[in-house]
């Protein structure tokens, strides 16, 4: 059964806030690359066994010919490290998967690219390649990527020829188990891969006969048949046919094992799916964005309540993660409402706050401006919503708009944030509330955007007022 890009983008990332999310990803994942299939890699293979490699479609069984023929494997092993030891950068795909906070990564990959992409990302990574490793916890990991077919650097003990296949529940049965069990807690996004491995078939088979109705959704990222990929063919109206057909068929199946397929109309359009499931997931975080030296004209208490009262409406009812500078003047109250409404729901601490305070005890005027950049920058990149209240401070006697607030709003609309400035409050956020309105977001052109848009704009001597319509704006945005 199939299922729509946008559904299962939603669904997938809220197995990303949940915790609960893995990937499988196949040779397709690392193929745009420049690395080749694994039909290319044996074209030379099928070449000294007079065999035509197009016309091959057990490759398995094709590299278990040649060391029949040769008595040894040495030969594809070192056709297989040539190819992936040599030098290459990550794909914006690897760069988008690597920024979502996903624990689980199996791959039948012997490349070491997801782990290269995932320390870019400044993430502590544990790769398991024998199933001694799994008997191992490398302490602060973040990600852990399961090698189930083994590693380049050690082909001599990889999965490659139908013998290995034949021994996989000797030498790499624990790979299974452990397999089975993040199908089990977790929801997959199947990437790259063609499910042809007849040990993914076992795992598969086994949770469905085991768990009948009771599957996991997973998700499966599948190119559509087309009738282009199949001109140069001699009967390409025949050969589009049974590839349609074949694929229809191939996904009702895959929908016994709890696996709904994405169909895409172009590779393209991976990467356009896996920015949707990342703009979906940093939209449950919403940066607030203010300081306050001047409280007029609503008083210290006043202020102080109002934003109290927002970010524990955020976190108890929107479910939304606040991600905080400490701003000067509501950064405590910001604090307080977050906590409360954590403590009253029962909730995970470290999945509804993430606190930055800035490091106010830098004297150098030029190393603190540098500094401050770098923690907006990174603040930013944990959300997908800003919210920006008030924004005001005094230098030398005088009150002027806070260039910092001006600031985050610049890093935010440069990282594709969807920014809501509270103009009511006055202040830098009533400029920037005024710079919105010139040209509105696509967020922001429905009637109730709108609507919204005018409530938290109007003046009001009652800040308490603007709490519902900032949160209502809010879940709007998050979709």
């Amino acid at each position: 059964m199939s299922i729509t890009f946008d559904r299962a983008a939603k669904v997938y990332s809220q197995a990303l806030l949940d915790r609960n999310a893995g990937v499988f990803a196949g040779a397709g994942l690392s193929i745009p690359l420049g690395f080749v299939s694994w039909k290319l890699l044996l074209k030379e293979v099928a070449a000294e066994l007079n065999l035509d490699i197009d016309r091959v479609h057990d490759l398995t069984a094709l590299a278990q010919f040649h060391v029949n023929e040769t008595g040894s494997r040495a030969g594809i092993n070192q056709t297989l490290v040539d190819e992936f030891l040599r030098t290459t950068g990550e794909s914006d795909n690897h760069r988008l998967l690597a920024k979502l906070p996903i624990e689980s990564w199996w791959t039948t990959n012997y490349d070491p690219l997801i782990e290269n992409s995932l320390s870019h990302a400044g993430k502590v990574v544990e790769v398991k390649r024998r199933p001694a490793d799994l008997t191992t916890t490398r302490p602060g990991r973040e990600a852990i990527v399961y090698k189930m077919h083994g590693d380049v650097t050690e082909m001599h003990g990889s999965v490659l020829v139908r013998d290995d296949y034949e021994q996989y529940d000797e030498d790499r049965g624990l790979f299974k188990t452990a397999l089975a069990g993040d199908l089990v807690q977790k929801t997959f996004l199947f990437i790259g891969f063609s499910f042809d491995d007849p040990n993914i078939g076992y795992v598969l088979s086994n949770l469905r006969v085991a768990l009948r109705q009771s599957q996991r959704q997973h998700f499966y990222l599948l190119k559509k048949a087309k009738e282009s990929d199949f001109k140069d063919y001699d009967d390409p109206d025949s050969e589009f046919r049974f590839a349609k057909h074949m694929q229809e068929h191939r996904v009702r199946d895959l929908s016994r094992y709890g696996i709904r397929t994405v169909l895409l109309d172009d590779y393209s359009e991976v990467t356009q799916f896996l920015q949707k499931v990342y703009d979906n997931y940093r939209r449950n975080s919403i940066f607030v964005s203010g300081a306050v030296d001047n409280f007029d004209p609503f008083g210290e208490k006043a202020v102080q309540e109002f934003t109290k009262q927002l970010s524990y409406k955020l976190v108890s009812e929107g479910k939304f993660r606040i991600v905080s500078g400490f701003g000067k003047g509501i950064g405590p109250s910001i604090i307080n409402g977050t906590f409360d409404a954590i403590s009253n729901n029962r909730l995970p601490l470290d999945r509804y706050l993430l606190p930055r305070p800035f490091p106010f005890h830098i004297t150098n005027a030029a190393e603190r401006i540098e500094r401050y950049r770098a923690y907006r920058e990174e603040m930013m990149d944990e959300a997908g919503i800003a919210i920006f209240i008030f924004g005001n401070k005094k230098e030398k006697s005088k009150i002027i708009p806070s260039n910092g607030v001006l600031e985050e709003y610049e890093i935010a609309k440069s990282k594709g944030i969807v920014c809501i400035a509270v103009g009511a409050t006055g202040s830098m956020s009533k400029k920037i509330s005024a710079e919105i309105n010139k040209d509105l977001p696509p967020e922001f052109t429905s009637p109730d955007a709108k609507a919204l848009l005018k409530r938290i704009n109007q003046k009001t001597d009652d800040l308490s007022k603007l709490v519902d319509p900032i949160c209502e704006l809010a879940n709007l945005v998050r979709g």
